[in-house]
């Protein structure tokens, strides 16, 4: 089994129980297709090396150190006990990494980046892997485990065809072959990469598909087992992602409402004070503040703020200390 070209993340996780399939927010570059900007995730980080170069190491997701007087174990030997794993065992790792996700401890865009980084440790034949999604029509590239990934991806969204484009429209696997003759923009830039092969997953939550999980392999095919553990793997990814997705739409809709719950009551005092002031009815206070918030081109809680604020530190406080907001 190859491995993954870059350092895994390191997060504490634990099981989260939002179930739902939502859109997640929009983080990175992007632009109508066909055409778009990727860009770099933020976690995990993964290597930045040259696809025609070579290869790192064995199972170089364990960080090499120089062995220290008192050690027990060097790196090589620690290497040689990790390289002996059954295939399978690389596999229950990454989904129990998946299923245990703390999800208030790690954003959507840092799950996508696991995703990516464990689809590289764990399905074999993998020289290099990246996720499309598309977000409001837009077609883009969250995470790709090497820079030069990221071309072929935008090879396919500006042709409008390729295997992650129909794995992401169709909601099957497509496995392109010996040079990926089938898709002419995408065959001439794999071909100066080396990259012979292409393994693209679809990530489905119920009806939807997520994302396309993208494997890109030197190999003239992925070979069974390859597929047969993408299969078992994009299943878990998907249920990460959009469980992911719905903590986030969660705790988004809970900070807008008690955002909202504060503009009400200082809004609420505002009036009071305009009412205490003016002997006017609360109506009319709203009124008197939406009036200074277009003409000051304010928000209307910001003028409510000022108004309270200004009320509080007034020395004459209590007193018929008149005015109408700026």
């Amino acid at each position: 089994m190859r491995e993954a070209w870059g350092p895994p993340a390191s997060v504490e996780f634990a099981l989260a129980c939002a179930r739902s399939c939502l859109a997640a927010p929009a983080a990175s570059a992007r632009r109508p297709q066909p055409g778009r900007e990727g860009r770099e995730g933020r976690f995990p980080r993964t290597a930045r090396g040259t696809l025609g170069g070579q290869r790192p190491g064995a199972l170089n997701y364990v960080r090499a150190r120089s062995p220290r007087e008192g050690d027990s174990m060097s790196y090589e030997s620690a290497e040689t006990r990790l390289g002996a794993e059954h295939p399978g065992d690389t596999l229950r790792r990454s989904l129990a990494r998946l299923a245990s996700i703390r999800f208030g401890d790690a954003s959507v865009d840092e799950v996508l980046g696991l995703i990516v980084s464990l689809a590289g440790e764990t399905i074999s034949g993998v020289d290099g892997a990246s996720l499309t999604v598309r977000r409001q029509g837009l077609l883009e590239t969250p995470h790709y485990t090497h820079e030069a990934l990221l071309a072929l991806d935008e090879a396919q969204y500006e042709a409008g065809e390729g295997p992650c484009l129909e794995a992401l429209d169709g909601g099957a696997v497509v496995h392109g072959t010996d040079g990926l003759d089938r898709w002419p923009a995408l065959a001439a830039r794999a071909g100066s990469m080396g990259i012979r092969s292409v393994l693209s997953e679809p990530l489905e939550c119920g009806p939807e598909v997520l994302a396309s999980l993208n494997l890109y392999s030197r190999a003239a095919s992925f070979d069974d087992e390859a597929k047969e553990v993408s299969a078992l793997f994009a299943g878990p990814a998907a249920t990460a992602f959009a469980n992911a997705a719905a903590y986030a739409a969660a705790a988004k809709l809970n900070e807008n409402l008690r955002e909202a719950i504060a503009t009400r009551e200082i809004i609420g005092e505002a009036k009071g004070i305009l009412m205490a002031r003016q002997g006017c009815t609360s109506d009319e206070a709203f009124d008197i503040l939406r009036r200074a918030s277009q003409r000051t081109n304010r928000k209307l809680r910001d003028i409510a703020v000022e108004l309270v604020e200004t009320t509080e530190h007034s020395p004459a406080r209590g007193g018929s200390g008149g005015g109408q907001p700026a």
